[in-house]
């Protein structure tokens, strides 16, 4: 099974890669984000994490917070679960919501797709 994966930027963090895996009938989305300025404090904001159909509906979202690897460097982990099953989803959106709200609109459209259990890197800028 191929689920789309689309990630929206911020102008604060970039995302890296996603991972989608099925666990126990959940689907569980796990990836990485890049800060994009070098600075020693946490990437502001949180990820809004959606399951899609193929209608376009919306199955499953949640809002997640990530951790950070180490603070000399700008990477930063998640790994929320959405409780839909797999089967049921075409597409998932990842997006970045800062406090400012500016999304960096180069990564916006940013589609890939992938089978569960594979990464997909978000499109280069």
């Amino acid at each position: 099974m191929t689920i789309g994966v689309q990630s929206i930027d911020s102008s604060r963090a970039k995302i890296t890669s996603v991972l989608l895996r099925d666990h126990a009938g959940q689907l569980a989305v796990s990836g990485r984000l890049q800060k994009r300025h070098h600075e020693r404090s946490p990437i502001p904001g949180h990820l809004h994490i959606e399951a899609i159909a193929v209608d376009g509906e919306v199955l499953a979202e949640a809002l997640s917070t990530y951790r950070r690897l180490s603070p000399t460097i700008g990477t930063s982990e998640f790994s929320p679960r959405l409780a839909v099953p797999p089967a049921r989803v075409k597409r998932v959106r990842v997006t970045h919501d800062s406090p400012d709200r500016e999304g960096s609109g180069a990564a916006a459209g940013a589609k890939s797709s992938i089978s569960l259990g594979r990464a997909a890197a978000s499109s280069p800028v």
